[in-house]
């Protein structure tokens, strides 16, 4: 999987990892929403883990989220 270019692996990995845990704990993830680095990352992991995933975008368009949410909020904020 890819992530931004300002991410490297072992950043990649470490949220990834961080997203398995969390969901293995029953909790939910919540994150920027957004499908770049540990973002998608976290989501990734989260949802492998069969974790609820939940992305908060600063835009209004919900193309933009990271693949796995199953809810995105599009604030509009910018």
């Amino acid at each position: 999987m890819r992530y931004a270019a300002g991410v490297d692996a072992a950043t990649a990995a470490l949220a990834r990892e961080l997203g398995r845990l969390i969901a293995g704990r029953g909790w939910v993830l919540l994150s920027g929403g957004r499908p770049s680095g540990v973002m998608q990352a976290s989501v990734t992991g989260a949802r492998e883990a069969g974790g609820l995933t939940v992305g908060v975008l600063y835009g209004d368009d919900r193309d933009d989220a990271a693949d796995g949410l199953d809810l995105v909020i599009p604030t509009g904020l910018g």
